[in-house]
């Protein structure tokens, strides 16, 4: 077992390396701005048993126990989410339309499958179990790791297995990236060539370095503040300690007799612990601890580990189990995204509402990342304030919306099918009439 973790770590690291290496020297990979982690994930579904194993005696797979890495590298993503962030009251209204129209949208999604799936099951035609119906939830808002947390719950209430339910939503995530990415870099063209957004916008807008990946040495800047001296302790190591205390908090949470926090896992009761120290350090001195930007880089580097190694370990059998559920509700889930995000978008956000639509439509195809990469594309020199609103606007969808339907969702729509479903189409026209309420009376 512990040999197998150092392995299947080289191997994802491997992967990583050769991931990047493609997208450094090959043109059309970065015009399609895909990720590092996504070529390196691919390029390891190649390489292993389920396609080159097939024609090959030698193929390059992980170990059976590759599952394991999944909520450990999660468990850092999510405690990091919020801790050492900084908001105001002033500062947490301008993402007030980023909030509403994230909220809808993740509303829009969730109803929207469980009523296709419900229909399905209704008329006989799936072999799929109701639960099937958060993943593309959990994959296009969430990404690689998130379906991790909804399979866990599924396999306690008996529901369904483990590691079909993580491959499902894994195919649903790799699905929701590319097409929030590509679809997203055609709609700044196209605004481009209507003058809508600034001239310089587009992917003609970004440096060399940007397009590559590769920063050169006279361009390079510290990744971290350090807030420790090395001889004391090393800034990135302290930081990380940060994390791990959370986790092993998280841990303790978990083995508490409520019930409730062992169901939700290791990643939830992160995030969790994490809102406890975000608001304990802005009550105490302790926030002058926590250095936002290493947080960020080990949460980044959690997550780069977490996409190569889920989508190099995707379960291709699903295709052929599920391929009619997964082209239907991903198809679903991607245009359904896209028509609610530009349609209100442009009626919420009445200035600059490419780029702030943007931000939300690459959010709900592909974590908050690919809404940042959207955004910064859209706007390169920073001047609309869509980053901020993104940052902000999630923020608070993260904490509320977003979690709700990561805790409680995935036992509602197996134990409570109905009332699961009722609470999606409700919280899809509150938060929709909302936008459209207060919008209506700021613009007059």
């Amino acid at each position: 077992m512990p040999v197998d973790i150092i392995k299947d770590f080289a191997y994802a690291g491997f992967l990583l390396l050769v991931g990047y290496i493609l997208r450094y020297k090959v043109p059309f990979l970065q015009k399609l701005y895909i990720p590092a982690s996504v070529i390196g994930g691919i390029i390891g579904l190649l390489l292993g048993s389920q396609v080159l194993g097939r024609i090959s005696s030698v193929s390059l797979s992980f170990s059976e126990n590759i599952s394991a890495f999944a909520m450990p590298l999660l468990a850092v993503v999510f405690a990091t989410q919020l801790i050492g962030a900084k908001f105001n009251r002033d500062s947490l209204k301008s993402g007030l339309n980023v909030f509403l129209l994230n909220s809808g949208t993740a509303c829009l999604q969730v109803g929207l499958c469980a009523a296709i799936m419900l229909a399905f099951i209704a008329m006989s035609a799936t072999k799929a179990p109701i639960g099937m119906s958060v993943l593309p939830f959990t994959g296009f808002y969430g990404g690689h790791g998130v379906p991790a947390i909804a399979a866990g719950i599924f396999e306690q209430l008996g529901h369904w297995d483990y590691d079909t339910a993580v491959s499902v939503g894994t195919t649903f995530a790799t699905i929701g990236l590319l097409f929030g990415i590509i679809v997203g870099i055609i709609i700044i063209n196209i605004a481009v060539r209507k003058g809508m957004i600034a001239a310089n916008a587009g992917l003609s807008s970004l440096s060399k370095e940007e397009l590559s990946g590769f920063v050169p040495e006279e361009k390079r800047i510290s990744a971290v503040d350090g807030v420790t001296t090395n001889d004391a302790m090393n800034p990135v190591a302290f930081q990380m300690a940060v994390i791990c205390s959370i986790i092993f908090f998280a841990y303790k949470l978990m083995d508490t007799p409520i019930s409730l926090f062992s169901t939700w896992g290791i990643t939830i009761c992160a995030l969790l612990v994490s809102v406890f120290y975000t608001i304990a350090g802005k009550a105490t001195s302790l926030g002058r601890w926590l250095d936002r930007k290493s947080l960020t880089n080990v949460s980044g580097a959690a997550l780069e580990f977490l996409i190569v190694t889920s989508m190099a370990s995707t379960n291709l059998s699903v295709f052929a189990t599920y391929g009619k559920e997964l082209v239907i509700l991903g198809v679903a889930t991607a245009i359904g995204t896209l028509a609610y995000v530009m349609f209100f978008g442009k009626r919420w956000h009445k200035k600059n509402w490419i780029e702030n639509s943007l931000g939300t439509f690459g959010l709900a195809n592909g974590v908050l990342a690919t809404g940042f990469l959207l955004v910064r594309v859209a706007d390169p020199d920073n001047t609309t304030g869509a980053a901020l609103n993104l940052a902000l606007g999630n923020s608070i969808s993260t904490i509320s919306v977003q979690m709700f339907f990561l805790m409680f969702f995935p036992g509602l729509i197996v134990t409570n099918t109905t009332f699961a479903i009722s609470i999606a189409i409700i919280g899809f026209f509150v938060f929709t009439i909302a936008g459209c309420v207060i919008n209506r009376r700021k613009n007059g």
